[in-house]
């Protein structure tokens, strides 16, 4: 069995490792999810991957931080994500999107603070990252911007997942 300073016990029944909730509520109001995952069950992390990922799940504020600048600049290149919600506002219950789209206060940096992180896991194998998903309203679409970093807290790349 394997065990850590940060995580405790880890469990290699399941892809997942790790899991847990952290309450950070200037970020969301509900409990951010936590994960550790590897890409086989006969993967066994490295004490430098539980390391830095303990380091950034404690310091997840200053990673969203970078995400939410990195997701303006993603929609800035490509609104598609924004016009899609704005196409389809008929489809679901979303009176703050609604209100911004009434009052033209429709900006990429207003959509942004509508949606709220849902997770954030750290992933172990050919490619390691930490992946932080975004979404609007998890009861009401399950759309997600995905935003990647490198274990180094470096910027990858966002992209639209369902």
């Amino acid at each position: 069995m394997t065990t850590h300073s940060y995580f405790g016990e880890l469990n290699f029944d399941n892809l997942y490792i790790w899991e847990n909730e952290i309450h950070i509520p200037q970020i969301n109001e509900n409990p951010i999810e936590i994960l550790l995952w590897v890409d086989d069950k006969n993967t066994k992390p490295t004490i430098e991957f539980l390391d830095k990922s303990a380091n950034h799940f404690q310091n997840i504020d200053k990673l969203h931080q970078k995400a939410v600048i990195e997701l303006i600049n993603y929609l800035n290149d490509d609104d598609y994500f924004v016009n899609y919600y704005v196409d389809e506002i008929d489809e679901y219950d979303l009176p703050t999107l609604t209100a911004l789209i009434e009052n033209d206060d429709l900006t990429n940096e207003n959509f942004v603070k509508l949606l709220k992180l849902q997770s954030v896991s750290s992933w172990y194998g050919e490619d390691c990252q930490i992946v932080m998903d975004y979404m609007i309203d998890p009861e009401q679409s399950d759309q997600i911007l995905a935003v990647k970093f490198d274990l180094d807290g470096n910027f990858n790349k966002v992209s639209w997942e369902s």
